[in-house]
């Protein structure tokens, strides 16, 4: 049986072949002003899928609720909804749980509030709904399925423009389907094989009997159609477009256009032979009008249509259609198509970096731009993000609206964070990253000292103490005693936030520790945070063996310390994160950095991680002890997870302090000297390559023990 060919055309549906029998009905509210209930026009909606033929009495709309009327060949819902039925027998006219049904629409939001879009229905009963579901963000949101849960697409709807829905109820595949806008490139298989913009499981076992049309607020819906083909639905228009429908970054010079015929309505395979030729039409000559003008009537081949060229502007969104005309009836009006040209923004390249200087010194921070036309530069620092300063040059600020800014003498309240805003003469702004700002310091230190639980360093967080930690003896003064799983110490949340923010990029975290519990992972001193965020200096996988965690660098539990230190005595434990210049973490465990030989051949491996990049930021608190866990508003302290523990002068650096001061400080303390990095002919070991180390190699120079083969 012949096939029904369908127009296009945004404002309706013009009928201009035979009866289709996969057709279940098609309406274009053809229909004098007025409301829809009991309109009965339109095509078909006699359906008996009992035997699979249109022997059923003609249904009608119906007015479910609110206001749903008739006004210039289109239905107009506002707060309202009107429903129609496949047949006037309910019974007869159900799909039982088999099939697919097809729902093609055309609709325009006009003044959308909340929803809109097309149910399947089951009698009197509301089972899926397609559209723009409710409950999103502001009054549009994306398009969507509902019903069985919220799903939605990444498209989102603009008011006033007129969008062309197909949904599927696949009662076979067990799947709902929609697409948006589709043209005649698109497709569906069955469950496995579709090109939907969203796809979702569907079990249920109702029946299908009708569609409803309905929304809060206005829309206007210009035509209905309820297949049980998808080619029923789909557009037959001109297709394959280039510049690609959506494309991006269109070169404004010799712009072509061109296009694939519309497919033959029998065979999709095929062009329509029955086309004469093309006519296209483009807002080109003035893009900010939302109509489309007459261009050129280009003869069909039956092959690849091309026009052109045209020269653009940049920045702008341009529209065209191609329409496709057939012999004494009226053209296929074609979809629309939108492309952009390239944009004249500037497109920031390199962000400004991270910035630590000893106080007194220079700071520079600068951002990299393309630009089609010359840039401009204004430059902020952070506040909120609402009430950011914009800078001005001064006696310490130069290069405020250059591509380099420069701070002189900084001092510790110039701490915080710059970024650049770039301009041009496209009028679009661009903003750079935030590059935080410190002066080399010690950014907290717990000496205990006086019975005093919180870091000594002026403007640190606060400490909070958990449990009833008590104060002992340590290598320096006094020491925090934390019984197994009981005590700890952790910032205030409230104070700490941001505080810590800078040791993302750089840092150093330094403790003494003594302990004799060799359990795995438990943290010694910890800002962590749930899904792969922040660092820990912690028992690593080895029991009694340090390692030092950094979430998001990649090696992020790095190396394993190259000694036990769960042995009742004091061992001061570092750790230092590079990831701007060095890349690279390191663990140093008395004074010295654990390194990592080959088990075969005795050969350095390797002295410290590479690191990939930053730490993952986390807004929790840093704690000592233990750790932290949840979020702000549902912190959790995990007291199965502290280990019994003394802990003194534990410190944090927003710098990596380098291996001859961290050997310095064991040195300092303990009284003992520190080999740093043991010369490669010091023979007797004591750091020094000296005429002991001569006399050692003269003693064994004649001392041979080589073994000779039997011969």
């Amino acid at each position: 049986m012949k096939k029904l060919v369908l127009s296009s055309l945004v404002v309706g549906v013009c009928l201009v072949g035979a009866v289709n029998a996969q057709l279940i009905g098609v309406d274009t509210f053809d229909y004098p002003n007025g409301a829809i209930a009991e309109k009965n026009g339109g095509d078909f909606w006699t359906w008996d899928n009992t035997v699979g033929d249109y022997t059923n009495g003609k249904s009608a709309w119906k007015l479910t609720f609110g206001n749903a009327v008739v006004q210039g060949q289109a239905l107009v819902t506002n707060n309202g909804a009107a429903l129609r039925h496949y047949g006037s027998d309910l019974n007869r006219a159900a799909f039982r749980a088999f099939g697919v049904v097809y729902y093609s629409v055309r609709v325009e939001a006009l003044n959308a509030q909340g929803w809109f879009g097309v149910s399947a229905y089951d009698f009197e009963n509301e089972r899926i709904f397609f559209g723009m579901p409710g409950e999103q963000e502001g009054p549009l949101g994306n398009f969507g399925i509902d019903q069985i849960g919220r799903h939605f697409t990444n498209i989102p709807v603009e008011q006033g423009r007129v969008y062309h829905l197909i949904a599927a109820v696949d009662f076979e595949g067990q799947q709902v389907r929609m697409w948006v806008d589709p043209d005649s490139d698109d497709w569906d298989n069955g469950a496995a094989d579709n090109s939907a913009d969203l796809k979702v499981t569907y079990t249920g076992t109702n029946w299908n009997t009708g569609v409803r049309l309905a929304s809060d607020g206005m829309c206007r819906w210009k035509s209905v159609i309820v297949a049980t083909e998808f080619w029923d639905v789909v557009p037959k228009v001109a297709k394959n477009p280039s510049p690609a429908n959506g494309a991006q970054e269109v070169p404004t010079d010799e712009v072509m256009l061109s296009w694939y015929p519309a497919p033959d309505p029998e065979n999709p395979d095929v062009p329509n032979p029955a086309i004469t030729a093309h006519r296209l039409y483009t807002n080109f000559d003035n893009p900010d009008d939302p109509n489309l003008y007459f261009v050129a009537e280009i003869p069909n081949t039956g092959e690849r249509a091309e026009y052109g060229p045209f020269t653009l502007e940049t920045d702008i969104t341009y529209c065209w259609r191609v329409d496709e005309v057939l012999p004494d009836v009226n053209d296929i009006t074609g979809v629309l198509w939108r492309f952009e040209t390239v944009k004249s923004t500037p497109i920031i390249t390199g962000h400004p970096s991270y910035q630590v200087v000893e106080e007194g010194g220079t700071a520079s921070f600068t951002v990299e731009v393309d630009s089609m036309s010359p840039p401009t530069f204004q430059w902020y620092r952070y506040v909120d993000g609402t009430n950011d300063i914009a800078l001005t040059d001064s006696e310490k600020i130069s290069g405020s609206q250059e591509q380099t800014l420069y701070l002189s003498n900084a001092q510790l309240d110039d701490e915080g964070g710059f970024y650049c805003i770039v301009s041009n003469l496209s009028g679009i702004p661009v903003t750079s990253q935030t590059a935080l700002f410190g002066i080399k310091r010690r950014l907290a230190y717990w000496s205990f000292e006086d019975n005093n639980p919180n870091s000594v360093v002026p403007g640190s967080p606060a400490t909070i103490v958990y449990g009833n930690p008590t104060f002992v003896a340590g290598p320096v003064g006094n020491a925090m005693n934390f019984h197994t799983g009981l005590d700890m110490l952790y910032t205030d949340p409230n104070e700490t936030l941001s505080y810590f923010d800078i040791c993302n990029y750089t840092m150093t975290v330094a403790c003494w520790v003594n302990t004799t519990n060799a359990r795995t992972w438990v943290p010694f001193v910890a800002r962590h945070g749930e899904s792969g965020q922040g660092w820990q200096l912690r028992q690593g996988s080895v029991a009694g063996r340090p390692t030092f965690t950094t979430r998001g660098t990649g090696n992020d539990d790095g190396t394993r310390g190259d000694r036990t230190i769960a042995d009742g005595n004091w061992h001061y434990v570092v750790g230092t994160f590079d990831g701007t210049d060095q890349k690279i973490k390191k663990l140093y465990i008395d004074g010295v950095l654990s390194k990592v030989y080959s088990e075969d051949t005795g050969k350095l491996l390797r002295a410290g991680d590479e690191v990939s990049g930053l730490i993952n930021p986390t807004l929790l608190p840093v704690g000592i002890a233990g750790r932290v866990t949840g979020d702000l508003e549902n912190m959790t302290i995990e007291t199965w997870n502290i280990a019994g523990a003394k802990y003194d002068e534990v410190e944090i650096y927003n710098y990596v302090l380098d291996a001859e001061t961290i050997a310095q400080n064991y040195a300092n303390i303990t009284g003992q000297s520190v080999c740093v990095e043991q010369p490669e002919n010091d023979l007797d070991g004591n750091c020094f390559v000296d005429l002991n180390d001569f006399v050692i190699f003269a003693s064994e120079w004649l001392g041979g023990s080589l073994i000779q083969p039997n011969l």
